[in-house]
């Protein structure tokens, strides 16, 4: 059966922190739900203006469910949120939350919406709360303005709806499913240990390199490299889904790059880069990093100080700027390769081998594969294979083919398939729509 809004709310109620499910109230001094049936009503408005179009483009707007008050009255972007009360508040609906759309771009502000004397929702002015809070979803550096943890919808495009306390998302709904954090697949063991190599080699390039007899499992959290790989792969991802082209990223076996830069018969590399430093382009940049930390935070370290992703964010120092913009664009030039017809190649130390990769072979061969329903694939339901287009089928061969590889399918509107072998069976993960990294 297919899921909808009514759905949600109830998903909602269930999941705000220590609530009870008809209240939304935790009895702990935290901003309760709207009772029933008021939320059940927008959420329903919300999914309304999400089939909408405002100029022929998809409704995409957030709204924030608080008072104005619950705002502070001169905080500005972006260190802040900056409300804006309008002189007359204007009915919530649907047609209204689509002519506003215009007006509160989904990545700089938020609608406020709430109960009036009458119990009817109304809007009553605008948020900005600038870009850097979506750095928790598509990677970065930069510090977010500090979120209340007040209820938040999003509504993504046709159908897509997200329900948040402040930035931590609780449930999305996508094609009629629910979608939880639970299936975060950033979040989970097996993702970490598929590039437990890169990250070795990083640390043992860093004792190599000069290291004034530092004792660097001791400096670094052991977090560190494995968040700002997570941040790595989310700008990347994110770099794709705004061209919405797609694409098709393949991380294939380190230990096999002769293998698959030669003729063989599974996949052929229509673009391939020359065997040189060139390949190295993002453990290079996360070696830098590691080495400006240490130089920025030299006295500290000295002090015994540990150093973690709080250090790097809050750092001023210019080096790292550098190297966050190196980044940036190192993530846009491979969404720009993810643009040709084919796969970007890589290997699980992150090595570019090139793109334009033709997978080969008879893709009819994998008849079905398995759905995982949690972020580590501990339970799975089987599908066919016969549902989906020729890109994600051409992954599932060659994950079968290749079981120590790694294939991620983008679609042209922001989906991204995970696939892996697990277990002797070719599985994915659907990271429908992006949930913030836990930072700890």
């Amino acid at each position: 059966m297919h899921l909808y809004h009514h759905d949600l709310a109830w998903f909602i109620r269930n999941r705000w922190p220590g609530a009870s499910i008809l209240t939304g109230d935790n009895g702990k001094g935290a901003p309760p739900l709207p009772s029933p049936p008021y939320l059940e009503d927008l959420l329903s408005t919300c999914y309304q203006a999400s089939l909408l179009r405002e100029e022929e483009r998809p409704v995409r707007i957030r709204l924030l469910l608080a008072a104005p008050e619950c705002l502070p009255p001169v905080a500005v972007p972006p260190m802040g949120l900056h409300r804006q009360m309008l002189a007359s508040p204007r009915p919530c609906h649907e047609s209204e939350l689509r002519k506003l759309s215009q007006a509160a771009d989904f990545s700089r502000s938020l609608i406020g919406v709430n109960l009036n004397g009458e119990d009817e929702w109304q809007i009553w002015g605008l948020v900005h709360s600038g870009s850097r809070w979506q750095q928790a979803y598509c990677g970065g550096r930069q510090v977010p303005p500090v979120f209340p943890p007040l209820p938040v919808i999003w509504v993504m495009g046709p159908g897509r709806l997200a329900a948040l306390q402040g930035t931590e998302t609780l449930a999305t709904l996508n094609e009629g499913c629910i979608i939880t954090p639970d299936l975060n697949v950033f979040e989970s063991r097996w993702l970490g240990e598929f590039f437990a190599g890169i990250r070795g080699e990083i640390l043992a390039q860093l004792a190599a390199s000069g290291g004034n007899g530092h004792n660097w499992e001791a400096i670094f959290d052991p977090l560190l490299l494995r968040i700002i790989g997570r941040h790595l792969m989310m700008r990347i991802i994110s770099a794709i889904r705004e061209s919405r082209q797609g694409g098709i990223l393949l991380f294939l076996p380190h230990e096999r790059t002769r293998e698959f830069t030669a003729p063989n018969p599974l996949i052929a590399l229509k673009y391939q880069f020359q065997e040189d430093q060139t390949r190295q382009r993002f453990p290079r940049l996360i070696l830098q990093i590691l080495q400006a930390l240490v130089q920025t935070y030299s006295q500290e370290i000295r002090g015994g100080k540990k150093l973690g992703w709080q250090e790097y964010i809050h750092s001023h120092s210019d080096t790292l700027s550098l190297l966050e913009e190196a980044i940036f664009e190192a993530a846009h030039q491979l969404a720009d390769f993810a643009a040709v017809d084919g796969a970007v190649v890589l290997t699980n130390r992150s090595r570019m081998l090139g793109f334009g990769g033709i997978i080969k072979g008879d893709f009819d061969e994998v008849q079905a594969v398995s759905r995982s329903l949690d972020a580590e694939g501990e339970q799975r339901l089987e599908e066919p294979t016969e549902t989906v287009g020729t890109r994600h089928r051409s992954v599932y061969y060659l994950c079968h083919q290749v079981p120590e590889a790694l294939g991620l399918v983008i679609s042209h509107d922001g989906y991204v398939r995970f696939i892996k072998s697990q277990d002797g069976r070719v599985t994915y993960w659907e990271q429908a729509n992006p949930f913030p990294l836990k930072i700890s």
